[in-house]
């Protein structure tokens, strides 16, 4: 379940971005049977309501985690071209002085 999450979260494009809410609720389907397990000493309890509760909790951390990651992957490409940008006017000054020498 969480390396299937992982996969998900790390949207490399913004089309993967948009396409994550989708791609999560198929992985929670997916892992569906998951929510009814519990360990050894806990099967005689009631604990349908609190693992709702807990799933939903766990779908508001993805959806954080998954927007943090986004404008994460931002930030880097805009100082990415911001870099380039830079190096392509020191490239045109330098060659600019060496045509002056």
């Amino acid at each position: 379940l969480l390396n299937d999450v992982e996969q998900v979260l790390h949207a490399e494009s913004a089309a993967d971005f948009e396409r994550m809410p989708k791609r999560l609720m198929v992985v929670i389907e997916k892992h569906q049977k998951l929510s009814s397990w519990t360990p050894a000493d806990e099967e005689g309890k009631d604990k349908s309501a609190d693992n709702e509760s807990k799933q939903q909790m766990m779908i508001n951390e993805m959806v954080v985690q998954r927007d943090l990651l986004f404008k994460k992957n931002q930030m880097s490409v805009s100082q990415s071209n911001q870099i380039k940008r830079e190096c392509g006017q020191d490239l045109r000054r330098l060659t600019s002085e060496n045509a002056a020498l």
